[in-house]
C-alpha cells in the first residue's frame, strides 16, 4: 500500500514514505515533539514477572561461570559461589528461588550443603549436580532434594 503524504519537510513535493518513515523522520528533525514507539506484538504478550534468583554453587569456576551465562541468557538473576560457606552466607544475605549445587566440593560437599540450606530455609529450592553418579551419591541425596541431575 503506497500513500502519498505530504508533510511540512517535504513543502509541496509529495512523498511515497509510508506514514511511520514520515513520523520517524519529523521525530529526527524535532518537529515531532516527544516520541511514542510501541512494543512489538511479541513484548506486549509476555507478562512481566519478577527475576527468580538462582544460586549456582561450584567449586569448578568454568562450570559455574557457564551455567551463569545460560541462565542469565534466559532472565535469571544469578548468585555465584565457589564453595558452601560462601553459598550459606549469600542466601543469608540475598534473596534466592534457588540452588543449582554441585556434589563434589572441598570442605562442605554439596550434599551436606543441602542439609545445612533446609534447616534455615526448609522450602528452598535444591537442584544437585554431580559428574560422579555413584550409588553412595543417590542413597545418599535422597534426603531432601528436589532434583538429581
Amino acid at each position: 500500500m503506497d500513500q502519498t503524504i505530504q508533510t511540512a519537510s517535504a513543502g509541496a513535493h509529495q512523498s511515497s514514505r509510508s506514514p511511520a518513515r514520515v513520523h520517524a523522520d519529523e521525530c529526527l528533525a524535532g518537529r515531532g515533539g516527544i516520541s511514542y514507539t510501541p512494543a512489538a506484538p511479541s513484548a506486549q504478550r509476555r507478562p512481566t514477572l519478577q527475576k527468580n534468583h538462582v544460586l549456582v554453587v561450584d567449586d569448578e569456576e568454568l562450570y559455574r561461570r557457564a551455567i551463569e551465562r545460560i541462565l542469565r541468557r534466559v532472565g535469571y538473576d544469578v548468585l555465584m559461589a565457589p564453595d558452601a560457606v560462601e553459598a550459606l552466607q549469600l542466601i543469608s544475605a540475598k534473596p534466592v528461588d534457588l540452588v543449582l549445587c554441585d556434589i563434589q566440593m572441598p570442605g562442605i560437599n554439596g550434599l551436606e550443603l543441602v542439609r545445612q540450606i533446609h534447616e534455615v530455609q526448609p522450602d528452598l529450592p535444591c537442584i544437585v549436580m554431580t559428574g560422579y553418579n555413584t550409588p553412595e551419591n543417590s542413597i545418599q541425596g535422597r534426603s531432601g532434594w528436589t532434583s538429581w541431575i
